[in-house]
């Protein structure tokens, strides 16, 4: 009688280690039995994931499993997402990868995923992709490999995509790390394993398994460039996250004025109050003067000791374009003044504020005066 093969699902996990933890033939063979009895609330933290990831694919969008293993997560997402979507898997276990074509073969979803067999301590797959996940693999990476994994796929990450991480942790202190992992052990036996077996695959994973704290890998998420990392679940000594490559910004050309009265006319104070007034500003809005383009400075017709734009350079601003006008000699109008317009790129949009010192402010129009400061 032919003897029927055994879905992955349906194969358990009765293994014994008696040497050191590797993803070979015999795990891949009950790795999903593994993966439920082993991992705390393994179904729900699996459909928070994709569900997830589910939000942010488009048609045509690209998916990266970093560490793929047998991969039963691309074969639930191909059933759970319509979209034509490109999945990448990755995995360094050729063990793994070859469960991973089968099952996928199985189900004739083969072409939609690309299986690769690569060290992500040494290697990163080219493509930009929309989402990148890294379930339960970030903690078989060596440490001093991590932040330039988590770097170089928020380099592969769209801007606005998604990265989703899942992961054993350590207790922040040693009394919660100590009380989460006893109840983890026990919720094991719960689940059908030995103490003995608890204890050998605990053995074998010495070294070779090193979790860190919540706090240290969302300190590695924000390192690598990464916002906005939310917590979306745990469980005891299991966490999962999201978290975005920001959007690219575009910056923009605006301007900010501002003037300054009160001038003697000699160049040591004409040049004094000048730096102070483009100081002034800089530091009210938060300005960068590298990324000003150009000033343009207007005096009043009493000063004419020196050009105010002599003040710029002074301050070291040496690549902005700089010009100098004379005021137009309005009758009744202010005298002892330098006026300025600063042409800036930024990617804020918050408002400029403009600034007028030493009494310069009564060259504001009426509907100006909710915006400036005044010294």
């Amino acid at each position: 009688m032919k003897q029927t093969k055994l879905k992955y699902s349906e194969k358990r996990d009765t293994l014994s280690f008696q040497k050191s933890w590797e993803f070979d033939a015999h795990v891949a063979n009950c790795y999903d039995d593994m993966l439920q009895r082993s991992v705390p609330d393994y179904a729900m933290m699996r459909r928070a994931v994709i569900a997830m990831a589910k939000r942010y694919v488009q048609p045509k969008s690209i998916v990266v499993d970093l560490g793929c293993s047998n991969g039963a997560l691309i074969s639930e997402m191909q059933r759970e997402i319509a979209a034509p979507v490109r999945y990448i898997g990755i995995d360094n276990s050729p063990s793994m990868l070859a469960a991973a074509q089968d099952r996928l073969a199985q189900t004739a979803e083969i072409a939609q995923a690309e299986l690769r067999n690569m060290d992500l301590c040494l290697e990163y797959p080219p493509e930009i992709a929309d989402v990148v996940i890294i379930s339960l693999t970030l903690q078989f990476i060596p440490v001093e490999y991590r932040q330039r994994l988590l770097t170089r796929a928020a380099e592969h990450l769209k801007p606005g995509g998604i990265i989703i991480v899942v992961d054993k942790i350590m207790g922040a202190t040693t009394e919660i790390d100590s009380a989460m992992t006893e109840i983890y052990y026990d919720l094991k036996m719960i689940n059908g394993y030995t103490q003995e077996q608890v204890a050998q695959k605990k053995a074998s994973l010495q070294g070779i398994q090193i979790p860190l704290t919540a706090e240290m890998n969302e300190l590695m998420l924000k390192n690598a460039g990464f916002a906005n990392t939310e917590r979306i679940w745990q469980w005891m000594n299991f966490a999962a996250w999201a978290a975005f490559r920001p959007k690219a910004r575009i910056p923009v050309t605006r301007a900010v004025r501002g003037a300054i009265a009160g001038q003697t006319n000699s160049a040591d104070s004409i040049l004094a109050d000048t730096r102070f007034l483009l100081s002034e500003i800089m530091r009210i809005n938060q300005l960068d003067p590298q990324n000003i383009v150009s000033i343009f400075f207007t005096m009043t017709e009493d000063l004419d000791a020196v050009f105010p734009a002599k003040a710029a350079r002074q301050l070291g601003w040496t690549h902005a374009a700089l010009m100098c006008a004379r005021e137009i000699p309005v009758v009744n109008s202010l005298q002892g003044c330098v006026r300025v317009l600063i042409q800036i790129r930024e990617y804020e949009d918050t408002p400029l504020k403009s600034v007028y010192l030493s009494g310069a402010e009564v060259l504001l129009e009426n509907d100006d005066k909710e915006n400036y400061n005044q010294v």
